[in-house]
């Protein structure tokens, strides 16, 4: 019953991971190239099934990642 929350838990997160990517960072998907696209699929699903042990890193880099400011828009484009 563990084995299937556990891995219940990684395909949630892999599909999350997945849609967030299509709708909300389509540029970058655009300008990917067949090997980065398929090293995403690769690494990304080994990455979710380790989930105890890799989002509490994921969470972590997202955050200093924002406080960096990494994420910030550049409107710029003029």
């Amino acid at each position: 019953m563990e084995n299937i929350i556990f891995l219940s838990v990684a395909a949630i997160l892999f599909l999350s991971i997945c849609i967030y990517i299509r709708f909300f960072r389509k540029e970058w998907i655009e300008e990917w190239e067949i090997q980065e696209k398929s090293l995403f699929l690769v690494l990304v699903p080994l990455g979710c099934i380790f989930w105890p042990s890799t989002l509490p890193f994921a969470i972590l880099a997202g955050l200093g990642a924002l406080i960096l400011g990494f994420f910030k828009r550049d409107d710029s484009d003029e």
